[in-house]
């Protein structure tokens, strides 16, 4: 009988060395997805910061833009309205020398 309890101490201390490894196999792939997990999250937000760098290039960009058109619809109505007031005094000369 004594050799039956040896058998079975043997299958359970067998069993309890198949359940760790299998924990340790199974610790070892968890913490290999936590790292992987940590380093995708890590370069997630490497991307957004650089995403929101290249928003904030193309914000100031077209605010430039923005800016230049301005100006230039400025700078065309300032000549508009010199090409009109020479255009005037076009027409007044033009009806002095014809009276």
């Amino acid at each position: 009988m004594v050799l039956g309890y040896e058998t079975d101490a043997q299958r359970d201390l067998s069993s309890v060395r198949e359940a760790r490894v299998e924990s340790k196999a199974f610790e070892k792939q968890w913490r290999d997805k936590e790292v992987k997990g940590f380093a995708e999250r890590e370069n997630a937000a490497k991307e957004i910061s650089d995403l929101k760098s290249s928003v904030g290039t193309l914000e100031k960009s077209y605010k430039e833009a923005r800016d230049e058109v301005v100006q230039l619809n400025h700078s065309i109505t300032k000549r508009d309205s010199l090409i009109a007031q020479q255009q005037r005094v076009i027409d007044a000369a033009t009806d002095a020398y014809d009276s």
